[in-house]
């Protein structure tokens, strides 16, 4: 596999706007009022690099859902320009309603239990219905709330080019929090200076 994308799980240690971001009763509110479940107490930051490499996926490693039943919901907000050969966030519109997830495992042969794609799983969808493919290009600053059961990832990246991005990932338990490792000072050092 090509390394092209560079994770920093609990960035919120090491930065106090990072904290901030994750911390907005602002974004808090609407989650929770989405998720209609427990507060999301146990929370992370994941600061993200990712970078051109020949035969990138792209950001989370090509098309996926985050949970293969079930809303996860994430705050993504940009820290640099993205463009359309900047990785650019990619969501097929509606795929996260249980209908549809139902609907698309029964005409395209998904598992349910399926949480990742290949390309040519998602042309079908896109090819059916070209306007379910959502791309999000932005600015720095930019905010992007996305429930990630629904099909997603970050576009790959053209030659010269780097997106920058915070991602909050939220969870209302913690039993998912063992998943994810956190970041210490010297792989931050090495990921990301």
């Amino acid at each position: 596999a090509v390394k092209s994308d560079f994770r920093a799980n609990g960035f919120e240690s090491y930065s106090d706007d990072a904290d901030k971001f994750l911390n907005d009763r602002f974004i808090l509110d609407i989650l929770e009022n989405y998720e209609k479940r427990a507060p999301l107490i146990y929370r992370f930051v994941d600061g993200a690099k990712v970078c051109f490499k020949e035969g990138n996926k792209g950001s989370g490693g090509g098309w996926h859902r985050d949970r293969s039943w079930g809303r996860m919901t994430k705050s993504l907000m940009y820290l640099s320009k993205v463009d359309s050969n900047s990785g650019p966030f990619q969501f097929i519109k509606k795929s996260h309603l249980k209908s549809n997830v139902i609907k698309q495992n029964l005409k395209y042969g998904f598992d349910f239990k399926q949480y990742r794609f290949r390309n040519c799983d998602i042309e079908k969808i896109i090819n059916k219905n070209p306007k379910s493919l959502v791309t999000v290009l932005g600015d720095p600053g930019d905010l992007v709330l996305v429930d990630t059961h629904g099909l997603h990832r970050g576009m790959p990246i053209n030659a010269n080019n780097t997106r920058y991005t915070l991602t909050n990932y939220y969870f209302n338990y913690n039993s998912n929090l063992h998943k994810f490792k956190m970041i210490s000072k010297d792989a931050f050092k090495v990921a990301f200076e």
